[in-house]
Order: C-alpha cells, then structure tokens, then sequence
C-alpha cells in the first residue's frame, strides 16, 4: 500500500505506473519494459521529465558512439525484424557523427513522418526507438502514454487533488500514520475535515516524539493511526 508520494516525484511515479499498467494489460512485452527502465533511468534528471523547463539533453551535443552502439544493439534484440530495419533506415540518413538536433530531425520527420513505413509504430515502440534522442518530442510521447493508460482505469487528471478531496474520496479500509510538523495539529485538521464530509475516522493509537527544536523526548508528539 502506498501511504504517501512527494509532490516532486508524481509524474514520475504516474509514468511507472503508466508503463506497469500497459505490461498488465499484455500490450506491451516484458523485454520492452526492462529497456524502457534502462533508458529512462540513465537519463540526466529523469526524475523531473515531465518539467518544461527541464531538458533531458543539450541538442547541440553529440551521440556518443558507444551510446548509439548500445542503442543498436538492444533495438534489434527486442525488436529483432523492425528494429534491424529502423537502424538501417537511421544509418542511412545519419552520418557517422551527429547530433541530437540532427536526430530529431530524422527521427519526427522521417522516420515517424507521414508515408513512412514506421509512421504506423506503437506509441511504446516510437518511445523506446525515440530513446536515442531524448528530446521534448519524447517528453510529449511519455505524457501521451500516461494519460492513455491512466485515463483507460480511472479519472485520471494531473491537477493535484485538494486535502477536502482527498479525504472524501480515500479509502479508509486501512490504517494510515500521520505525523504533525511543529506547531500544526494535523490530525484534529484531518479528523474536522472528514467529520464534516461524514467520515468517521478514530484515533486509534499515539506515540512518543522528541521535540525537533531541542532533541528532548519530554514533549509528546502526536504519531497517530487513522481509520
């Protein structure tokens, strides 16, 4: 059970969740999956892939040799026809040494352009083939994927949700800890809320906390279970 996510990381955990879902539903394969993770996970601030202002790559730079090799290789071992098929096609249009702004190029308006014989890819499979350029037009390809895969089980929206909302629609089945920052109750904050929108939550234990201004255990601080 998952008690809490930092409001940083959700599109990242809303992305992993988009990727386990697909492999749920069998439309993806598990070796796709495992490449998806590998190349995400190399990439510079890949924690933060879905902020506008942060770049995966600098554009200007170019593909390192051993980078494309590996490319190359784990292409064509999971996509063993197509994918020796979208190498040659890339070799072909790229020279030895190249940037990502070249592949980009290649990759949007050739390869997946209109009257290509890859225009027609799965959006996983332009993802994991998009890999070589980590651009913005794969940011975009990602948060198509989520919103696809999320939306198809739930209403799913990127707004966060508010404290109000959360308490109305939670699931109480299960116990939940919560532990007030000083100076704040949230525990009577949460309990008030709930009771107005007809939840019934009961306190059902508290623990000892020192006090994080002095370290003294003396003070108690509410870490209180909820149902």
């Amino acid at each position: 059970m998952i008690s809490s996510i930092k409001g940083a990381l959700i599109p990242l955990y809303n992305l992993i969740f988009a990727v386990k879902l697909a492999f749920k539903k069998r439309e993806i394969t598990e070796l796709e999956v495992e490449y998806f993770f590998r190349q995400l996970f190399l990439l510079k601030n890949f924690e933060s892939w879905r902020n506008i202002g942060s770049d995966l790559v600098n554009m200007e730079d170019r593909v390192e040799k051993t980078k494309f090799l590996a490319f190359k290789r784990e292409l064509i071992r999971i996509y063993p026809e197509q994918g020796r098929k979208i190498i040659d096609f890339l070799e072909k249009e790229l020279t030895q040494s190249f940037s990502y702004k070249q592949a980009n190029y290649v990759l949007n308006f050739k390869l997946f352009g209109k009257g290509s014989e890859f225009s027609n890819l799965k959006l996983f499979q332009q993802i994991n083939v998009g890999f070589v350029c980590p651009d913005h037009e794969l940011k975009s390809k990602l948060i198509q994927l989520v919103y696809e895969q999320l939306s198809s089980v739930f209403n799913f929206t990127e707004k966060p949700m508010k404290l109000y909302e959360f308490v109305r629609a939670a699931s109480w089945s299960q116990p939940i800890a919560l532990l007030p920052a000083p100076m704040t109750n949230s525990i009577s904050t949460i309990c008030s809320i709930a009771s107005y929108y007809g939840v019934n939550l009961e306190i059902m234990r508290s623990s000892e906390q020192p006090r994080a201004d002095t370290g003294s255990e003396s003070e108690n601080r509410d870490l209180k279970t909820l149902i």
